[in-house]
C-alpha cells in the first residue's frame, strides 16, 4: 500500500484545490462581466437581484423582424434588423378606470372614463404609475350621443398608484388634484404624463393649456415635483420655439427626459434635433444643442414626435420609443405608429430609427377604437420605458385611446449590439441633414402601409 500523507497535509491540499477552483471561476466570471460592461451594455441604477423584470405572464406574443436604418451625416446608412417578440404582460385597464371613477362625485354615473398614457418608473423598490384619466366629452359634441353628462368635470385628470413586480397594487390610488385652468370647451386638464427620476426623486411631466399673458394661451409642458407636490413651469431661455408654429393652437409637448452624468436633459424635438438642459430647482431651461436656430412645427413635416423617456443603453447611446403622427391624403385621418429610436449624446445626433413596432391583433381587438371619426387603424402610443434586462424592454402604452397596458419587447440585445457596432465603425460627427429624418419616416411608413400621407419637405429658408 502506498504511503498516505498525514491527515493534516491531506486537508491542506484539499483546501488548496478548492481555493484554486474558486479563484478560476471568479476570474472567468470577472472577465465575462467586465467584458460585457466595457464592450456590451451598461444599465443605469439596476437593482442587484433581478433587474426590473416584471413577474407576470406573457400573453398575445407576436414574433417579428424589426428593421431600421442607422444615419450618417448625409442621410440613412445601414439597414439593420433583428428577430424580436412583442408580448402583452399586463393591462392596467379596466382596473384604473374603475378605481378612478369611484373618486369622482358623479352619483349619476353619466361620464365615460378612459385610462391613457401609463407613465411608469421604479422608485424605492416600487413601481410608480401615473395615468391620464380622460372623461370623453368629444362623444357628445355632435349631440347624436345624448346630452352632456349630468355632472360636468374637466376632461382630463391624473391618477397615481404604486405597484410591485407582479403589478399588484401596493398603495391606494388617488386623483392628483392639479388645479389646471380651463381654456376650452373640450380638452381641459393635464394630459400625456411621463415619469422620470433625478437625484433620487421622482418627477412627472405633462402638458396643460394655460395663459402666459392676456389674450394668449399655450398648451405647454409642466414638470411636477411628486415629493413637494408642486409644479415647475419651465422657462426656456429665448422662449419656446413652438410659439412659431403655423397651427392655430400653440402646443409644446412630448419632451423626452433623460439623465446623463447627473444632469437633467430633455429631447425637445427629434428633427431638427434639439436638446434642453433644465434645472428643477428654478425651472430654468436652455438649449444645449439645436440643429437649427429656428423651428416651426407643422403637421405636414413634423411626423416623428416625442415618446418615452430615453434610458441609458451604453454610453453615449440612449434608447427611447417615439411615436409618429401622419395624416392620410384621402381623408386627413391620423395614422399613429411607434418606433425604437437610438440617440447619441456625444456628439448629439439621431443614430437609429426602427420601422413600426407591431403587436398581436388580439391586443387591438380588446381595445375598440375610441375616436373612429379621426383614426382608422389600431395603434399603440408609447409614454414610458423600463429596461428590464439586457434583452428586454417594458413599454407603457395606451391602445386605441381605450386602455393602458404594458408591452414587453424581447430580442433587443443582439439588435442594438449590431446597431452600435455599425455606428462605431462609421463614427459620424453629426446627424443627418435637418428635415431628412422626417422625410425618411414618412417614406418608410408609406411603403410599409400602402397609404399616401400628407408631407412637404422642410424649407429652411422659411424658418430662418
Amino acid at each position: 500500500m502506498a504511503d498516505q500523507p498525514p491527515s493534516g497535509a491531506a486537508s491542506w491540499w484539499s483546501l488548496r484545490r478548492v481555493c484554486l477552483c474558486l479563484a478560476t471561476v471568479i476570474f472567468f466570471v470577472y472577465i465575462a462581466v467586465s467584458g460585457r460592461r466595457n464592450f456590451h451594455f451598461v444599465l443605469e441604477d439596476t437593482p442587484d437581484d433581478e433587474g426590473y423584470l416584471f413577474k407576470t405572464r406573457e400573453r398575445y406574443c407576436l414574433n417579428q423582424s424589426l428593421g431600421g436604418y442607422t444615419f450618417n451625416t448625409s442621410g440613412r446608412d445601414t439597414y439593420i434588423s433583428g428577430n424580436v417578440t412583442v408580448c402583452l404582460v399586463h393591462s392596467f385597464s379596466p382596473y384604473i378606470e374603475q378605481e378612478a371613477a369611484k373618486r369622482f362625485l358623479d352619483p349619476a354615473h353619466s361620464n365615460i372614463y378612459y385610462a391613457n398614457s401609463p407613465a411608469m418608473v421604479w422608485l424605492g423598490g416600487e413601481l410608480v404609475v401615473i395615468s391620464r384619466i380622460w372623461l370623453d366629452r368629444e362623444v357628445y359634441e355632435s349631440g347624436l350621443n345624448g346630452p352632456w353628462p349630468e355632472n360636468d368635470f374637466a376632461d382630463n385628470w391624473l391618477y397615481s398608484q404604486t405597484f410591485d413586480r407582479f403589478l399588484r397594487p401596493t398603495s391606494e390610488g388617488r386623483i392628483m388634484g392639479i388645479p389646471s385652468p380651463k381654456q376650452f370647451n373640450v380638452g381641459d386638464g393635464p394630459i400625456e404624463p411621463r415619469l422620470f427620476t433625478y437625484a433620487g426623486k421622482a418627477y412627472a411631466t405633462f402638458n396643460a393649456a394655460m395663459s402666459f399673458n392676456y389674450g394668449s394661451f399655450f398648451d405647454y409642458t409642466v414638470i411636477w415635483d411628486l415629493e413637494k407636490n408642486m409644479p415647475i413651469i419651465p422657462d426656456i431661455q429665448g422662449g419656446s420655439p413652438m410659439l412659431n408654429t403655423s397651427m392655430d393652437i400653440h402646443r409644446d409637448k412630448h419632451w423626452m427626459p433623460f439623465v446623463d452624468k447627473n444632469r437633467l436633459y430633455f429631447v425637445y424635438n427629434l428633427d431638427p434635433f434639439m436638446v434642453l438642459t433644465c434645472s428643477v430647482e428654478k425651472g430654468d431651461c436652455r438649449f444645449c444643442h439645436r440643429e437649427h436656430d429656428s423651428f416651426v412645427f407643422d403637421n405636414s413635416f413634423s411626423h416623428l414626435r416625442g415618446g418615452t423617456p430615453f434610458q441609458l443603453w451604453q454610453w453615449p447611446y440612449f434608447i427611447g420609443i417615439a411615436h409618429t403622427t401622419l395624416h392620410k391624403q384621402t381623408n386627413f385621418h391620423r395614422s399613429y405608429s411607434a418606433h425604437v429610436v437610438l440617440i447619441s449624446v456625444h456628439p448629439y445626433r439621431v443614430v437609429y430609427i426602427s420601422n413600426d413596432i407591431h403587436v398581436h391583433p388580439t391586443v387591438y381587438l380588446k381595445a375598440p377604437m375610441v375616436r373612429a371619426k379621426y383614426i382608422d387603424e389600431g395603434f399603440i402610443f408609447p409614454v414610458s420605458l423600463i429596461v428590464e434586462s439586457l434583452d428586454s424592454l417594458a413599454i407603457g402604452v395606451h391602445v386605441n385611446d381605450f386602455s393602458s397596458v404594458v408591452l414587453r419587447l424581447r430580442g433587443m440585445a443582439q439588435l442594438l449590439h449590431n446597431v452600435t457596432r455599425a455606428d462605431r465603425m462609421r463614427s459620424p460627427s453629426r446627424g443627418p441633414p435637418v428635415g431628412y429624418v422626417q422625410t425618411h419616416i414618412h417614406d418608410v411608413m408609406e411603403n410599409l402601409t400602402g397609404f399616401q400621407f400628407d408631407h412637404r419637405d422642410l424649407n429652411l429658408d422659411q424658418i430662418s
